[in-house]
């Protein structure tokens, strides 16, 4: 459900509200509309979506005695379904005068205002039943005491992420309603957003490949970017797998994308420090390279001192490559297990068990960049820490992306012969559409990044 307000012509202007009007129009997803007062009657469309296309929860009367509930018509593709929703949590906010939300106002009709949130909150919640209530509405955005609902209340921007997953775990990649792509183009595209760096970086490659008649090093460079493309589609895959039913056998799903997520941002970032000895020409086949191996980090001080400092010892890039490291190298070891949590109180969950070596070894990486519970870990008895698979895998790719951009952006490739760059290799092409900015924003936007 969505406020219907948000997707008004005058709005379509922003790049969140156009590209969610864009994903509420697919076929796949049911889109009912609210209002108070319910829909303009002359209208026939309602902002970005046809009329037809999107159904309506209609709050009919007043508050009813004894009960006090209020009847909702619901409409969808010429159906109509009555029922109600009871009121006494609306009558809780009515009645919350400790909330700040709306503090400006006369506490009558701040009153007011607070009702009106919750009784539209009520609706999406009891007589729609969705998926997502997306509103602007600030006292159901507020940690309120009285919000029991069990529909999660996004924003705009908050809700085209699941949205956006939604589609794709149903094999619809979406740059715009009536344009889409295939699996590779959607997540190369979105790689080249994450890294704007890239673009320079390999570009000189290219060229190199180019003068040198030898496509193997533009090949080695090229891998980076298809690694980080298919760590951020398992990525996906993490989501889809915790947004299953715990216990129905999707925790291996989980476990096994979380390796292959592992394993390709590790490969990614190996591959980044391979291309930086060829460029500065340190002999030998690069096999011994590697940001985190002192010795050859020796090297490329002596060359390239502003290189070797992204990752001094104790920076924030060296604690996020030393997270990766040691749990990549869990595939050479005791695995990491998915767990169903039991909860007295709420939902199962599932959670991922961090080995007890690995856990010792990130800790104090963990601590440096933001600590345990900016990245989901937490303590569970004899089970030891679990971590939120969730968080813990968007921080690890929020925090690496930046480190990976600054590596490529110190890499001195203009060194390579015949690279001949030029200002405008920094940048997208400007003659090629797919690449437009405005096709890597929406791919940034579904991806929650």
């Amino acid at each position: 459900m969505i406020d219907a307000e948000i997707l008004e012509t005058s709005r379509m202007d922003e790049p969140d509200v156009e590209l969610l009007a864009d994903l509420l129009r697919h076929e796949l997803l049911d889109v009912f509309g609210y209002r108070e007062g319910g829909p303009p009657a002359a209208a026939p469309s309602e902002g970005a979506l046809p009329r037809t296309a999107m159904g309506w929860a209609v709050v009919t009367g007043e508050q009813t005695e004894p009960y006090h509930q209020w009847v909702v018509r619901v409409e969808n593709a010429g159906s109509t379904t009555s029922t109600g929703v009871a009121g006494e949590h609306v009558d809780l906010a009515g009645h919350d005068s400790q909330s700040r939300v709306y503090a400006d106002l006369p506490e009558g009709e701040a009153s007011s205002r607070r009702r009106k949130d919750a009784l539209a909150g009520q609706v999406a919640d009891q007589a729609v039943s969705a998926d997502i209530y997306i509103t602007e509405r600030p006292y159901l955005l507020a940690e309120s005491t009285w919000n029991h609902l069990e529909v999660p209340v996004m924003t705009t921007v908050q809700a085209i992420g699941p949205i956006g997953l939604y589609l794709r775990a149903q094999d619809e990649f979406l740059l715009a309603h009536n344009i889409s792509v295939d699996r590779a183009g959607f997540y190369f595209l979105a790689t080249r957003e994450l890294l704007p760096e890239s673009w320079r970086w390999f570009s000189a490659a290219v060229r190199h490949s180019q003068h040198t008649n030898d496509g193997s090093f533009e090949a080695l460079a090229g891998s980076l970017l298809d690694r980080v493309s298919r760590a951020i589609e398992a990525r996906d895959a993490i989501h889809v797998a915790l947004n299953q039913r715990p216990l129905s056998g999707h925790g291996a799903d989980l476990v096994r994308s979380l390796d292959t997520f592992l394993l390709f941002l590790m490969g990614a970032s190996d591959v980044a420090a391979r291309v930086a000895h060829h460029v500065l020409e340190l002999g030998g086949s690069g096999r011994s390279a590697g940001w985190q191996r002192e010795r050859w980090l020796d090297k490329v001080a002596a060359q390239c001192p502003d290189l070797a400092t992204v990752v001094s010892p104790d920076t924030p890039a060296w604690h996020a490559l030393r997270i990766l490291s040691e749990l990549r190298n869990t595939v050479h070891g005791e695995a990491i297990r998915g767990l169903a949590i039991m909860s007295r109180t709420g939902p199962i969950s599932t959670a991922v068990r961090i080995p007890r070596g690995q856990l010792r070894e990130i800790l104090p990486s963990v601590v440096e960049l933001g600590g345990a519970h900016a990245w989901g870990l937490a303590s569970n008895g004899p089970d030891g820490t679990l971590a939120d698979a969730e968080i813990f895998v968007d921080g690890l790719l929020n925090h690496l992306m930046p480190v990976l951009n600054e590596l490529m952006r110190r890499t001195p490739v203009e060194l390579l012969p015949g690279s001949n760059m030029q200002p405008e290799d920094a940048y997208p092409p400007t003659d090629k559409p797919f690449y437009s900015e405005r096709n890597r924003t929406r791919t940034r936007l579904q991806l929650g990044l």
